[in-house]
C-alpha cells in the first residue's frame, strides 16, 4: 500500500510537468496517460486504506484487544446537572477520534453552560466547573480526624509605611483538599499580630483545616480601614494560595477574635466597598472577597459601646485604642456593625458564630444579644454562645471551657462545608 502512495506521488506531478510540455509542443497525449497512471495509483492506495480501517474497527485482533483490557478507564460520576451521555464510562485507550469526540462534547456542554463534573484523582474532592469559570467543591471534613501540620511562614504584604505584613500557615499532611480559614487577630487595633491565636489556629489544623493567620496595619501605623483592607487582601490572597497549600479555595472561612472580630464583620458584611478593596493584588484581579462563613471569639461587635463602657470604666488605655484606632471619629460610627444593621444598609449577610465569655467586662455579652438579634431580624444565621465563668480571653488558658470553644468552632465549619 505505501508503494502505491509512493508511485502515486511520483506519477502525478510528472503527468502534469509532461502534460504541459506536450501541450506547448501541440502533443499532450503523453501526460494525459502518465497523469492517468497516477490518478488510478492513488484511488487504489486510498481504496485499500479504507479498507484496513474498516477492517480493524469491526473485528480487532487479539494483540488489540489484550492491549485494550489492560488500559484503565475514567469513570464520570451521575450528576441530576450533568446529561446522562456524559456520565457513561470512557475509555482512556480508546481510538483517537474517540477521545476526541469526547472533548468536543465536553467543550459542547461548557459553551452551553451546563456543569462538567469530573472526579479529583487522589483526593476527596469533586469539582464542578461552569462556563464562567467558577467552580463549586465538595470538601470532606470529619472534626474528630488527627493530622500531624506543618507550620510556615511567608510574605504576605508590603505596607505603604514598609513593613512586610507577614503570614502564619497552619497546614495540615495530606493530599487534601483542605477547609480553609483565613485567622483575623485581636489587640484592640493597636496590638498583637499572626501568633496571638496559635493554640486555636493549631486545633483546628490538627483536624484537617488549613489555617492562615496574617499580620494587620496596626492603628498607630494607619487607622481606619487599614486592616479591614489588609483582610480583604487577605481574602483575595489566600483564595490565590490556598490549592498551593493543598487548602480548598473555593469556600474560605474566617475565624476572628476581639478587634479581629471586628475585622472580620466588616469584611462579611461588605466584601465589594470599594474603600476595602483599595489593595490590588496583579496576580489574581478577578478573585473577591467574599467568605463563606464567620467564627469569632469576643468580637468587637459595636466598638462605640464598648468606647462607652471604657470610659465609665475609666479604662484610659482602652479609651486610647479607639481614638487611636478610629480617625475621623466618626468612622467609629460608619465602621460600626450595629448600627450597619440598624440603618438597613445593603449588606452580605454569611453564617457568624459568637462566642462569648459571660463573665466578660471589655466586650458585654448585652452587647452581643443585641448585635446577633438585630442580624437575625436582618435574615442573617447568627448563633450566639455564652460561655459560663469565661471571661474576654478565656481560650488562652487551658481547660473544659477552652476545649469546648475549640469543639464548636470545628462542628460549625463541619456544618458550614456541609451545607
Amino acid at each position: 500500500m505505501s508503494r502505491l502512495l509512493v508511485g502515486a506521488t511520483i506519477l502525478l506531478p510528472l503527468g502534469f510537468f509532461l502534460g504541459g510540455v506536450s501541450l506547448y509542443s501541440g502533443d499532450p497525449g503523453l501526460g494525459i496517460l502518465v497523469l492517468a497512471a497516477g490518478a488510478l495509483l492513488l484511488l487504489t492506495a486510498l481504496s485499500l486504506i479504507a479498507r484496513q480501517n474498516q477492517a480493524s474497527g469491526a473485528a480487532p485482533n487479539k494483540a488489540q484487544k489484550r492491549r485494550r483490557s489492560r488500559r484503565a478507564t475514567l469513570r464520570l460520576p451521575a450528576s441530576p446537572s450533568v446529561p446522562d451521555s456524559v456520565c457513561n464510562e470512557v475509555s482512556m485507550g480508546n481510538h483517537l477520534q474517540g477521545r476526541r469526540g469526547f472533548l468536543k462534547q465536553m467543550t459542547a456542554f461548557g459553551a452551553a453552560g451546563l456543569p462538567v463534573v469530573v472526579p479529583a484523582l487522589g483526593s476527596r474532592r469533586w469539582y464542578s466547573v461552569s462556563a464562567t469559570g467558577s467552580s463549586d467543591t465538595g470538601v470532606a471534613y470529619d472534626p474528630a480526624a488527627r493530622f500531624e501540620i506543618k507550620v510556615s511562614e511567608v510574605d504576605f504584604r508590603r505596607t505603604a509605611a514598609g513593613r512586610m505584613l507577614m503570614a502564619r500557615v497552619y497546614q495540615p499532611i495530606g493530599a487534601g483538599p483542605f477547609p480553609t480559614v483565613l485567622d483575623l487577630h485581636g489587640g484592640a487595633w493597636n496590638a498583637k499580630d499572626r501568633r496571638a491565636e496559635e493554640p486555636m489556629d493549631r486545633t483546628l489544623a490538627a483536624s484537617g483545616v488549613l489555617v492562615v493567620a496574617i499580620d494587620m496595619t496596626l492603628a498607630p501605623e494607619a487607622p481606619y480601614p487599614a486592616c479591614i483592607q489588609d483582610a480583604n487582601y487577605g481574602v483575595r490572597w489566600l483564595k490565590w494560595k490556598a490549592a498551593s497549600w493543598h487548602g480548598d479555595p473555593s469556600k474560605i472561612g474566617v475565624y476572628g477574635s476581639s478587634s479581629g472580630g471586628h475585622v472580620a464583620e466588616l469584611l462579611a458584611m461588605r466584601p465589594r466597598d470599594a474603600r476595602y478593596n483599595a489593595i490590588p493584588l496583579p496576580e489574581a484581579p478577578t478573585l473577591d472577597a467574599t467568605v463563606a462563613y464567620v467564627a469569632m471569639r469576643s468580637p468587637i461587635s459595636d466598638p462605640f459601646a464598648r468606647f462607652q463602657h471604657a470610659e465609665q470604666m475609666k479604662r484610659d488605655a482602652m479609651v486610647k485604642n479607639h481614638t487611636t484606632f478610629f480617625k475621623p471619629w466618626d468612622t467609629i460610627h460608619e465602621g460600626n456593625p450595629q448600627q450597619i444593621l440598624e440603618r438597613h444598609e445593603k449588606i452580605t449577610l454569611v453564617p457568624l458564630l459568637i462566642m462569648q465569655g459571660a463573665l466578660d467586662d471589655n466586650v458585654l455579652p448585652a452587647v452581643q444579644e443585641k448585635f446577633a438579634a438585630t442580624y437575625k431580624a436582618a435574615g442573617g444565621d447568627c448563633q450566639l454562645h455564652v460561655f459560663e465563668g469565661s471571661e474576654h480571653e478565656w481560650v488562652a488558658t487551658p481547660g473544659p471551657q477552652t476545649d469546648k470553644a475549640r469543639e464548636m468552632v470545628k462542628a460549625f465549619i463541619a456544618r458550614q462545608m456541609k451545607a
